[in-house]
């Protein structure tokens, strides 16, 4: 089957200045190089030790060629496209690596997230109003309860881990409050630590009142004992600046050699 690819168009585009190597041929090109050969519109030839393309341009090349790139090779060899921009150029908008972001939200004292539970917020373009505060949950079971824990945080977003760049530039440009409410091991350090860096006094980090008590009941050595990947974050944290939440979560993770998950804090 033959399909419009930028490898291709990229190809063409520069045959028309001249022969190409066939070694600058893609493999998921081939099908569409051997019916243009077997049109006459493309021709192999030897050139010392290896072999060139040539195209012959002719008003039926130009034919072909709109059947598979409808605004031309050029337009098509572009990268960055768009899907609107795929379908235009290449026919088809799965060619785009255009994402369609979006971000797990609930809008705590709403009805609807009481009986339904999340939204999923597909976002385009700034301006967007994110509301006066916004708490950043870890986990899905804390998140669905982000009503009854944070109930003054307007928005509850959902992250899982370290904390994306996609949530991390949404709430960078909006002049939301903000807190993270992670589980309390490195890793869930280090998104707080990311975020700070970005915005400053705008973010604080969710600590309970009883949080030494809770590391003291329910903390779990596992979480640094059988993940490498939290011991080396660990080793990151204290090699940087560390504010004085951080520095506090630190210390509790030392003393008990163990994490503490966030689901401690709800049945």
């Amino acid at each position: 089957m033959i399909r419009g690819t930028q490898t291709l168009a990229r190809f063409l585009n520069e045959l028309k200045s001249g022969s190409v190597p066939s070694s600058k041929l893609g493999k998921s090109d081939s099908s569409a190089i051997t019916n243009l050969e077997n049109l006459g519109f493309l021709t192999k030839q030897k050139k010392g030790s290896g072999q060139i393309y040539v195209l012959h341009q002719s008003s039926s090349y130009l034919i072909w060629e709109k059947n598979y790139f409808p605004q031309g090779t050029e337009s098509a060899a572009k990268s960055g496209k768009t899907r609107s921009m795929a379908v235009h150029t290449l026919r088809d908008s799965k060619m785009s690596q255009q994402t369609s972001p979006f971000i797990e939200i609930r809008i705590n004292s709403s009805l609807e997230c009481e009986q339904i539970g999340s939204y999923f917020w597909y976002y385009d373009e700034f301006p967007y109003i994110l509301g006066k505060s916004v708490v950043l949950i870890e986990n899905l079971r804390t998140f669905l309860k982000s009503s009854s824990l944070f109930p003054s945080y307007h928005v509850a977003m959902r992250y899982d881990g370290i904390i994306s760049d996609e949530i991390i530039n949404v709430i960078s440009k909006s002049d939301s409050k903000i807190l993270i409410a992670p589980d309390y091991d490195p890793v869930g350090l280090l998104s707080y630590v990311r975020i700070k860096k970005i915005l400053g006094d705008r973010i604080e980090l969710f600590i309970p009142d009883d949080l030494e008590k809770l590391f003291k009941s329910y903390s779990n050595r596992s979480l640094l004992s059988s993940k490498p990947k939290n011991r080396q974050t660990l080793r990151n944290l204290l090699k940087g600046e560390l504010d004085e939440d951080s520095l506090f979560v630190i210390e509790l993770i030392q003393k008990y050699n163990a994490g503490l998950e966030q689901e401690v804090l709800h049945e």
